[in-house]
């Protein structure tokens, strides 16, 4: 029987995050800034539930910030 440990990983697509968290609080998504701490404390919680190991967090965003001149593009 094979055995092995399966942890957590979790990637998250700030700006998407950031999109639907406004639909949701219906408002602007420039007014919305996802808490990275606050996602990584809710995916550790999850791999405890789960006993499971947490790995790591992937957070990326391709997106520029509002105040950048290419922001519009």
């Amino acid at each position: 029987m094979l055995s092995y440990d399966r942890n957590l990983i979790g990637f998250v697509d700030a700006a998407f995050l950031q999109k639907e968290g406004a639909k949701v609080i219906g408002t602007k998504d420039v007014d919305v800034r996802p808490d990275a701490a606050a996602v990584v404390d809710w995916l550790r919680n999850r791999a405890s539930d789960r006993n499971q190991p947490f790995l790591r967090a992937n957070w990326y965003d391709g997106a520029f910030d509002p105040s950048h001149a290419q922001y519009q593009g």
